[in-house]
């Protein structure tokens, strides 16, 4: 299946999420790692080669992992940048997609990652949860407890 430009699926105020559908000690510790420079037809990154896309802009990355246990998704994605704005419809899709509790989510900012074009909304290791308009004027939910 071929790789998509991340550019196609680029939109100005939606943040794209995924949950790890796995303990976050079970994902290899590369799977996020972003190679620069590699030729056109080489994968970004473990994730990005999964979900079917390529160079991203970790400038618009968020990120929030647990060690110890898991935690509520919604929690773990409250405490994310500007949360307040997206938060309810992120909870509701959590409930739908009965992904409650884990140890890590992944935040892509200005980006709608279409699954519907790319066939793929689960890796091994990660599950795609949504796309939701955010606000750059809203805050975090919770503060951020590491």
């Amino acid at each position: 299946m071929a790789r998509h430009s991340i550019g196609e699926f680029e939109k100005k105020g939606v943040v794209s999420i995924w949950v790890a559908i796995v303990p976050w000690r079970q994902i290899p510790g590369d799977y996020f790692e972003e190679h620069y420079g590699r030729e056109k037809d080489e994968p970004f990154s473990r994730f990005a080669e999964d979900f079917k896309f390529g160079f991203y802009d970790h400038d618009f990355v968020d990120t929030n992992a647990v060690t110890d246990q898991p935690k509520s998704v919604e929690r773990l994605i409250g405490e994310c940048s500007y949360s307040t704005s997206f938060l309810a419809a992120a909870g509701a899709a959590v409930k739908r997609h009965k992904l409650e509790q884990a140890d890590f989510v992944f935040l892509l900012y200005d980006i709608a990652y279409p699954p519907k074009i790319t066939k793929v909304s689960r890796s091994e290791y990660m599950a795609f949860l949504g796309s939701f308009p955010y606000d750059t004027e809203a805050s975090s939910a919770f503060p951020f407890e590491g």
